[in-house]
């Protein structure tokens, strides 16, 4: 109970967060025309050149040559970039949101759309920190000039009176929170 406790307050937390940062960011960013600031032709071509440099690699898939095995009660999920491997395997799939985006779910509770995200693998070009808008991610690594973001969702993403479903989305998101930069036990590896 008290477990179920701490995760609904961090929920909460986060999403007092967002609505903080979302009301911060109108207060400050209204401005009228009169007031916005003029163009400048140097800051603009930086800009461009930058926007150049931190546009996706076009051939870039983070799901190319993806594969989901399991084997023993373990699943493990490979791309040409990476392997996740998480227990409890029956329990949990993954889908392909986009060419920089995969995300991890429970299958029971995403069928009973309950939601059941678990977290979301990202990919952003190098020199890209436009993940750090998102109010709940770690950093996993970077490899092949992409940094790797787990965005873990700030929602209940199970069904709070039924505690099979519970207990099975909390075991494996036990396994994902690890998914950060130098943590031990992370079940993420690089293929580079």
């Amino acid at each position: 109970m008290m477990t179920k406790l701490k995760h609904t307050a961090v929920l909460l937390a986060g999403v007092m967060v967002i609505l903080l940062i979302v009301v911060w960011g109108i207060k400050h960013n209204l401005r009228s025309a009169e007031t916005q600031p003029k163009p400048d032709p140097k800051t603009e071509a930086v800009s461009d050149e930058l926007e150049i440099a931190l546009a996706p690699q076009p051939d870039y898939d983070i799901a190319s040559g993806m594969k989901l095995k399991e084997k023993d009660g373990v699943k493990t999920l490979k791309t040409d970039h990476f392997t996740l491997i998480l227990s409890h395997g029956k329990s949990w799939d993954a889908k392909v949101n986009s060419k920089r985006s995969i995300t991890v779910y429970n299958k029971a509770l995403n069928k009973a759309k309950r939601g059941g995200e678990l977290v979301t693998i990202l990919a952003y070009g190098a020199g890209d920190k436009s993940y750090e808008v998102l109010p709940e991610y770690n950093i996993i690594g970077t490899s092949n000039n992409q940094v790797y973001i787990a965005a873990f969702p700030t929602d209940v993403q199970f069904d709070e009176s039924d505690k099979k479903s519970y207990n099975d989305y909390m075991a494996v998101f036990d396994e994902v929170i690890n998914l950060k930069e130098g943590a031990s036990g992370c079940p993420l590896t690089f293929s580079n």
